[in-house]
């Protein structure tokens, strides 16, 4: 079997980080494990999660779509999608075209059935809650540097 490793980092300070490399090494072992060939690594870099068209993530998609890759491998699920409606769309294009995916991070859930779509869904969602709720705080935190009478822009005013 042909499979596919996907990675992504959402900022542009982890993509030199260990994050990334983790990942592709995580997936790769568990390629070689299962006894398939890793047909290519498709890798977003500081891209969110929460977009439903990511360069590497298309480019994935067409080749799921072409049957160059029959598995998806991802170390979690969240470096997948960070937005329930993108992962739904994802995990449905996958099905349609007979492709296995396996999460790392959701040992036992299998996603050809029902329960597995259940957990996957239930965990997806968690996901997306911890997204924004990171989001909300980094908005309160740049709110409150401003109120101290800080800049918001980063670490240096202009």
């Amino acid at each position: 079997m042909r499979a596919a490793l996907y990675a992504r980092v959402s900022s542009a300070e982890q993509v030199t980080g260990t994050s990334l490399d983790g990942q592709r090494r995580e997936c790769a072992a568990e390629v070689e494990r299962r006894g398939w060939t890793l047909a290519d690594q498709y890798v977003d870099e500081g891209v969110s999660g929460a977009l439903e068209s990511r360069p590497q993530l298309d480019r994935l998609l067409a080749d799921v779509q072409s049957g160059t890759v029959q598995a998806v491998v991802v170390a979690k699920t969240d470096r997948l999608a960070r937005d329930e409606l993108v992962r739904l769309l994802i995990m449905r294009e996958l099905r349609k075209a007979g492709v296995q995916f396996v999460a790392l991070d959701q040992h036992g859930v299998d996603h050809t059935t029902d329960e597995g779509s259940l957990m996957a869904s239930v965990l997806g969602a968690f996901s997306e809650f911890e997204r924004k709720r990171i989001a909300a705080r980094t908005r309160a935190g740049l709110k409150a540097r401003v109120q101290a009478g800080g800049w918001s822009g980063g670490n240096s005013a202009p």
